[in-house]
């Protein structure tokens, strides 16, 4: 789906494409099905749970931010299933933002997955929508049960951990393993939040470890590199869509920064 203003246009079917990186080669395309998807417009992000010793049983995890749902589909399997759940939508509370000077309001729902530590044979999954400033978590456990997902009776499963605070609303967040640190690129504030899960999930315990009013305007995408390096890119995305760029400046902005440095001083530091 190709979204232009007022004139989206599909080109095809949402598809997942898997591919082998150390050999650069495809290793299959997975059609998601209608069942699952009418168009797949909203479709943010995908988070892939696999262990080295076992990779034909990765899972992918997919939430969409418009049918407010996480779709799971199971390489082993070559099927995918989806869950839904009151979680997996925006808070009406938090729909209204101040970017650059615009000021609007938006109604994204779950937006980003990101994984936590194995625990024995599960980890935890931490996932929020865009338009809220809280935080809800279940377990892979639970997103890998196909049977679960038919059945529809997991109400339980999903959980508010709490609130992260005032204008911490989220595009992506990841998960660092060595420091067990959340990272999460906030666009309400032109920051990047962080919490420490070795922590209680409260708001004093949530800290600032980047704020740029110039060069993180709209941080819409967080990730980590293979060494663990956090990246963000920063886009000017409400100034594009309400206003216009300038375009004798920078709109596209980088940051990075390892994880340990990252949260040097700020109340993730428990080293």
């Amino acid at each position: 789906m190709l979204e232009y203003p007022d004139n989206p246009i599909r080109v095809q079917r949402p598809q997942l494409w898997i591919i082998d990186l150390s050999r650069d080669r495809k290793v299959r395309t997975f059609e998601i099905p209608e069942s699952i998807v009418q168009q797949g417009v909203g479709m943010a992000s995908l988070v892939v749970d696999v262990e080295i010793e076992s990779c034909d049983k990765a899972f992918a995890y997919i939430p969409d931010l418009v049918q407010g749902a996480i779709y799971v589909y199971s390489f082993e399997k070559n099927r995918m299933w989806s869950f839904n759940h009151s979680s997996f939508s925006h808070n009406p509370e938090r729909a209204n933002f101040f970017v650059a000077g615009q000021r609007f309001q938006w109604d994204d729902g779950i937006f980003s997955i990101t994984l936590g530590k194995r625990n024995t044979t599960w980890r935890p999954v931490y996932y929020h929508p865009m338009v809220s400033t809280s935080e809800f978590t279940t377990s892979t456990a639970t997103l890998q049960n196909e049977t679960l997902a038919n059945e529809g009776s997991y109400e339980s499963h999903f959980q508010s951990l709490g609130e992260r605070g005032p204008n911490t609303q989220s595009t992506m967040h990841h998960h660092d393993p060595e420091t067990d640190v959340i990272f999460y690129a906030e666009v309400n504030r032109n920051a990047i939040g962080c919490w420490n899960t070795q922590n209680n999930f409260t708001t004093e315990n949530h800290d600032i470890i980047q704020l740029d009013h110039k060069g993180l305007i709209y941080p819409t995408d967080l990730n980590a590199d293979v060494n663990g390096t956090i990246w963000v890119l920063a886009n000017n995305l409400p100034t594009w869509i309400y206003a216009r760029l300038d375009v004798n400046q920078f709109n596209f902005h980088v940051w990075r920064q390892t994880p340990r440095k990252a949260i040097a001083g700020t109340k993730c530091d428990l080293y």
